[in-house]
């Protein structure tokens, strides 16, 4: 019989290699899925600094100048592909599996210091996750600032934090504040309260750390704050707009008090959550959310806690823009599953030891750790084959216009008298409020709302 342990480095291996087939596998499929249009503008600045003809950075393929975010993740993957000489959606494919593999392990870090063996759960729950798939499988910068936040908070979680770590989670939270500071808030809040809880409740740990080390812990706040606050007026300075002003209307970003006690946007929080899962495991998870607080579980009740106040705290602080576009529901879907994970883990837990041992009446030798392990994989393989592919029939009409108007290297740089082929792109590249491509505009079974 394998022993638990291979067993479970054997799960490991699987789950990871999933999410990384289906990313690598886009390679060369054109932009699909949600958010089309914010997809053609990342596509059209990585494109622009790769001196691609007729496109220059900050621009999108209309010509107009438009800047999201501090193009940090743009600027990368274009030098990588002018260096390699490759295609720059190849390249993009590849840097988000980098991407991905940083996530999987930060998680994997922090989910363990709260569940011991908890963290082959959550790599599964992240790997069968059509949301978190879909947005790693195309351009998309919110991305690296998911996964340099959860490796910032990995470290800062550590026991035993020290000035390099905190520098360097300083610097990861520096980089994900200029591309969305949005994303990096989330995992802040869920740090500041994780610690702040801790030491109202007299947690030792907690209250020694923060006597410790209160230096490398307030540092990174201000480091984001600081950063987050340059974003702006970088953006300004960009889109040559007055320096000390919001980019855009505060109104987007913060939303109007009404709207934070609406019926719709808890419904629509809800329906996210659910979406964000494979098929009808949303539920399950909801019920699992829902008894993690049970004391029979015994689960780290402020990590619970932190957990529940920074998933909130996404979608109440800036209500519009989670409400609009779903690809900022990310950082709390990870905060989610870090939850779920530990709830799970717990109920195993508690089950396997009310339950008498298998050997005797089922396979010889057969543990409960076999069974977890065969369920996860066997699951994720199930979720992986029925989960809506890239480039399916449904999406081919866009995929042959990206394709001959981006991909086709004659039909880009336009007829031989200079035109080039940019007005061919105006219908799928205009904002949401003009063309309908607002946030999940991809269908329930691809796993949006």
């Amino acid at each position: 019989m394998i022993p638990p342990d291979r067993a479970r480095r054997f799960a490991l291996y699987l789950l990871l290699s999933l999410p990384l087939a289906y990313v690598l596998s886009a390679s060369y499929v054109g932009l699909n899925g949600g958010q089309l249009w914010r997809q053609a503008d990342v596509y059209a600045h990585i494109l622009g600094f790769a001196g691609v003809k007729g496109l220059v950075p900050f621009q999108d393929f209309l010509g107009q100048r438009s800047v999201y975010d501090i193009p940090v993740y743009e600027y990368l993957i274009a030098k990588i592909a002018v260096l390699l000489r490759a295609d720059a959606l190849v390249v993009t494919r590849c840097v988000n599996a980098l991407l991905w593999l940083l996530s999987a392990f930060a998680g994997w870090r922090i989910v363990e210091r709260f569940e011991r063996r908890s963290g082959i759960i959550f790599l599964f729950l992240i790997s069968t996750s059509p949301l978190l798939l879909h947005y790693f499988s195309v351009p998309m910068p919110n991305t690296m600032a998911l996964a340099f936040s959860m490796l910032a908070l990995s470290l800062l979680l550590e026991p035993n934090l020290g000035g390099g770590r905190a520098a360097l989670a300083c610097a990861l939270l520096a980089v994900a504040a200029l591309i969305k500071s949005p994303v990096p808030f989330v995992f802040l809040v869920f740090y500041t309260t994780y610690l702040g809880a801790g030491v109202l409740l007299g947690r030792e740990t907690a209250v020694l750390s923060l006597r410790a080390h209160w230096r490398y812990v307030t540092g990174p706040l201000l480091v984001a704050l600081v950063c987050a606050v340059l974003a702006e007026l970088l953006r300004n300075r960009i889109l040559g707009q007055e320096m000390l002003r919001f980019a855009q209307d505060p109104g987007w970003y913060f939303g109007a008090v009404e709207l934070r006690t609406s019926a719709a946007l808890w419904a629509t929080m809800l329906q996210r959550f659910v979406n964000a899962s494979t098929r009808y495991c949303g539920y399950l998870y909801l019920a699992l959310l829902a008894i993690a607080i049970h004391p029979a579980f015994k689960l780290d009740r402020v990590a619970i806690l932190a957990a529940v106040v920074a998933f909130l705290s996404g979608w109440l602080v800036f209500p519009l823009l989670s409400r609009v576009h779903d690809y900022y529901q990310l950082p709390g879907t990870i905060i989610a599953y870090l939850v779920i994970a530990m709830a799970a883990r717990g109920v195993w837990t508690f089950l396997t030891g009310k339950l008498p041992s298998l050997a005797a009446r089922s396979i010889r030798g057969l543990e409960y750790e076999h069974l977890l392990v065969i369920g996860l994989t066997g699951m994720a393989l199930l979720s992986t084959v029925a989960m809506r592919g890239l480039g399916e029939p449904s999406r081919t009409s866009l995929f042959d216009a990206v394709e001959q108007a981006l991909r086709n290297e004659e039909r880009f740089r336009g007829d031989p008298d200079g035109a080039d082929s940019r007005p061919f792109l105006r219908r799928f590249c205009r904002r949401p409020e003009a063309s309908g491509c607002g946030a999940g505009q991809y269908d329930s079974k691809h796993g949006a709302s």
